[in-house]
């Protein structure tokens, strides 16, 4: 039996890499909202840990429309359930002090070091090692990306924010982005144009005193963007199984996803670079991911970008914007999976339909509903079939009413 526990948190909580640490407010309400989200994809048997005071009830009514066979577990009968293997969203110090405070047995948790490998191969520093493994393919001619670098605080040991600025003024003809090494969702983005250079250097100067390092690298010319999936055994095996298609804003915060099956994602980006190019490039990440280390058992997600180039080939692929982790645990009783049609949910990007997508009973129903009535809209919902962007019911903002998901969900399922 298995426990999975929805923490939203999880990428913060990593950069911040204490056991203590706090999420905001709008975070923590989020993660109280959507406490029952691990229902759509936690295996038979399973528990889901969130609050009793609503959720037992919605809980039972998808139980009997869907058959879902998970309970719910609350905080205070965690040790009632202290032999259950826990599944978080993701792992961090503060997650695994809840777990324990909260009378997990400590064996079946991470410890230090596995915390430390993992928020190692979490962090963007792996960008370059990516990048590095994608051009071994000859794929030079429709790549982009290793302009970007890595900088450290040793770069700037005895140096002031005047040695920052000069770092930045070489990026202001095309302007760049700070990244932080633990982040995700458009989040620990820091965006460096001519006008905005004190607050960029604010920025840095903290990721360096925080985090040691930081990730710069140039603004491309997005087109698009997409994601491979790959599964490491813990052995020194990666497997390829699977490409995501998204949206992001201007500034890289998430939007949505594309639904779509592996064909239709290979047909989609053959207007971009050739197929077999696309395939090599895929071949050398999976073969990057297995260099970076074979302790880890679990999902991982590799966020690209199709980007137009003004030399060479019209357009490129940026081979690793971001390693997304999802199975976030050193040991091979570990490995789960999220995937039904071909659809991937990344960490801290909560959309409900690819979720929801992982039952087949409910898939079935909600591709019928999305076949059948492309032309359904309620306010500030814009609906259309595999094709579901922006703000709507599949996407979720703290402090948005949750209710307003279920309802409009029971309004859909009942005629069917």
């Amino acid at each position: 039996m298995k426990l999975y526990v929805f923490n939203p948190d999880a990428d913060m909580a990593l950069g911040n890499n204490e056991e203590n640490y706090m999420a905001p407010a709008t975070i923590r309400r989020m993660a109280e909202d959507l406490a029952l989200l691990p229902i759509w994809y936690a295996r038979p048997g399973s528990g889901v840990l969130a609050p009793s005071a609503y959720n037992a009830d919605y809980l039972k009514q998808m139980q009997q429309l869907f058959r879902l066979d998970v309970q719910l577990v609350t905080e205070p009968e965690l040790p009632d359930y202290a032999d259950m293997q826990v599944m978080p969203w993701g792992w961090n110090p503060a997650i695994r002090k809840r777990m324990l405070k909260g009378g997990v047995a400590e064996s079946l948790l991470p410890s230090a070091a596995d915390l430390s490998r993992y928020r190692r191969l979490a962090s963007r520093a792996n960008v370059r090692l990516l990048y590095a493994c994608g051009g071994e393919a000859g794929n030079m001619s429709y790549l982009c990306g290793g302009e970007g670098v890595l900088v450290t605080a040793d770069d700037f040991a005895n140096k002031g924010r005047e040695a920052v600025q000069e770092l930045l003024l070489r990026w202001q003809d095309c302007g760049c982005i700070c990244k932080s090494l633990w982040s995700g969702s458009g989040k620990g983005l820091c965006w460096y144009r001519q006008e905005e250079m004190e607050k960029v250097i604010d920025w840095c100067c903290r990721a360096l005193r925080t985090d040691g390092a930081f990730w710069l690298e140039p603004i491309y010319n997005k087109v698009e963007d997409f994601a491979m999936e790959f599964y490491a055994d813990g052995k020194g095996g990666v497997r390829f199984v699977g490409y995501s298609r998204f949206v992001t804003d201007g500034k890289g915060a998430y939007r949505g996803n594309l639904l779509a099956t592996d064909m239709q994602v290979e047909e989609w980006i053959q207007t971009y670079v050739p197929l077999e190019a696309f395939h090599r490039l895929r071949e050398s990440v999976r073969k990057g991911l297995a260099a970076l280390g074979t302790d880890y058992t679990g999902f991982l997600g590799v966020d690209m970008m199709v980007c137009r180039q003004e030399k060479g080939h019209p357009y490129a692929v940026n081979p690793c914007v971001e390693v997304n982790l999802y199975g976030k645990r050193r040991s091979a009783r570990y490995p789960w999976s999220i995937y039904h049609f071909g659809l991937v949910v990344f960490e801290s990007k909560v959309n409900v339909f690819p979720l929801i997508e992982m039952s087949p009973q409910i898939g079935k129903i909600l591709l019928l509903v999305l076949s059948s009535k492309p032309h359904i809209c309620i306010p500030e919902i814009d609906w259309h079939p595999f094709n579901l962007i922006g703000r709507s019911c599949f996407q979720y903002r703290a402090g948005y009413d949750n209710r307003f998901i279920r309802e409009y969900l029971f309004k859909i399922i009942q005629p069917f």
